[in-house]
């Protein structure tokens, strides 16, 4: 998505906007690997060809992996 900021006024609210997620983000994240096991992953053959390349087919499995209502 490309933002485009045109006065020092946006510029200002962004970076407020941005101090203000980054203030809330938590002290610390659970390491990867104790909820999702990627070590290894290789995408299916099978969505590799049905969607046309390894990149889509991996953001499908992630798609589905945490976004499972989506589909």
């Amino acid at each position: 998505m490309a933002v485009e900021l045109h006065t020092l006024s946006d510029i200002e609210d962004q970076l407020e906007t941005l101090k203000i997620l980054l203030l809330n983000l938590p002290d610390s994240v659970p390491d990867g690997d104790q909820f999702y096991h990627f070590a290894n992953f290789k995408p299916d053959p099978e969505k590799v060809e049905d969607f046309g390349g390894e990149d889509c087919a991996v953001n499908h499995t992630l798609e589905i992996a945490f976004c499972p209502q989506g589909h």
